[in-house]
């Protein structure tokens, strides 16, 4: 069996989030202490907890925030607000606006571009500027991450700094304070703070300090209501052509047009009650993933590399808050022939667990490096 037909069930980060989920979970029994932690051999990092169990002594990881951009685009904030905005030149995504010195300052930028629809656009690019050091990853050139201008064998570790690697089709960066940032070099961005960023970050992703209601705060410090203004006023760079929304003859999608991409055949496997998703439904609201599907399905005519995208997003979703996922790829939808063939509906409660979990986590899974959590 090919290669790529295991890889295509794969979750990009099942191992990554699946290793969170347990250490969060563990956490919640974690001994109280005060001042510097350790676990008994050098002290634990501001994004770790240092626990006992029956063995010896652990390191755990803490809460942590998580902002994504996926499809074209939508967001979801640090505090969970959910907005769209296809602006197609470089933006502040996430990056440390606090003076605070025991905070590790860095920026995340993403930049945008049009593919086939001047209504929409999706993630290009995203840069990664951390330690003093530029990090980038772009459909441009799938599977490689540069630094500092020029290409880099994966894995590649700056000691006591960071790592970055391949797992599955996401590229991925983990620094030695907690931050974490990745990038399906197609659509899928997403970063990730630990809490002792809290209050401290800015950009599309918001500032991470609970409250969704103020994520749409300006550059400037205002708070907003338009959601295009608001993007915009994070804008870093123009590239030649840019803008801030579609300019011209910009073709809609009405509730009539998206209503056949909410059917079985396309995006209606997110929300089917008896499908593969159904054990996720009562810890991930199904609804606005599928809204986002419908309307990307529609945009783009049903291409289907769009709408297995889109599902996939609410996949990993899902396994990130620790929910079972059954089989939702076939050769018919979103498995090797996938985008060739016409789509068929899923086959319901039929479908069976997902068997190829188990192989694909233990393909190119990431390295493990003593600064990070176990």
């Amino acid at each position: 069996m090919p290669t790529d037909w295991a890889e295509s069930w794969r979750d990009p980060s099942c191992l990554e989030d699946w290793r969170e989920e347990e250490t969060q979970q563990e956490t919640a029994q974690d001994t109280a202490g005060q001042g510097s932690q350790t676990d008994g051999k050098q002290p634990c990092e501001p994004h770790e907890k240092c626990t006992a169990d029956r063995n010896a002594p652990r390191r755990r990881a803490t809460k942590t925030s998580t902002c994504i951009g996926t499809g074209d685009p939508h967001y979801t904030t640090f505090d969970g607000r959910k907005y769209d905005f296809q602006g197609t030149c470089i933006y502040q995504f996430a990056a440390l606006c606090s003076p605070d010195p025991a905070l590790v300052p860095f920026n995340v930028t993403v930049e945008n571009n049009n593919r086939g629809s001047k209504a929409v656009s999706f993630t290009k690019t995203v840069t990664t500027e951390v330690y003093g050091e530029v990090i980038s990853m772009s459909q441009e050139h799938p599977q490689k991450v540069k630094l500092n201008g020029a290409f880099v064998e994966l894995p590649f570790t700056r000691k006591d700094r960071f790592e970055l690697y391949q797992s599955g089709v996401h590229g991925f960066i983990r620094t030695s304070f907690g931050l974490r940032v990745s990038f399906d070099w197609y659509s899928y961005a997403r970063v990730i703070v630990p809490d002792s960023y809290a209050g401290a970050t800015c950009g599309l992703c918001g500032n991470a300090n609970g409250d969704p209601e103020d994520d749409l705060t300006s550059h400037d410090g205002k708070r907003m209501e338009d959601e295009i203004r608001f993007a915009d006023s994070w804008k870093v760079k123009d590239v030649p052509g840019c803008s801030a929304r579609c300019v011209g003859d910009c073709p809609t999608c009405g509730e009539e047009q998206k209503k056949p991409y909410r059917e079985d055949a396309y995006c209606g496997v997110i929300g089917a009650s008896g499908g593969p998703f159904r054990d996720c439904h009562h810890l991930v609201d199904p609804e606005p993933f599928l809204e986002d599907c419908a309307f990307d399905a529609c945009q783009y005519k049903g291409r289907r590399d769009v709408i297995c995208k889109a599902v996939a997003a609410y996949m990993i979703e899902c396994q990130s808050n620790g929910a079972a996922v059954g089989q939702w790829r076939t050769p018919s939808f979103c498995g090797e022939w996938g985008e060739v063939f016409p789509p068929r509906p899923f086959l319901g409660a039929a479908i069976k667990e997902f068997e190829l979990n188990g192989l694909a986590m233990r393909s190119q899974s990431a390295p493990k490096l003593g600064f990070l959590p176990h």
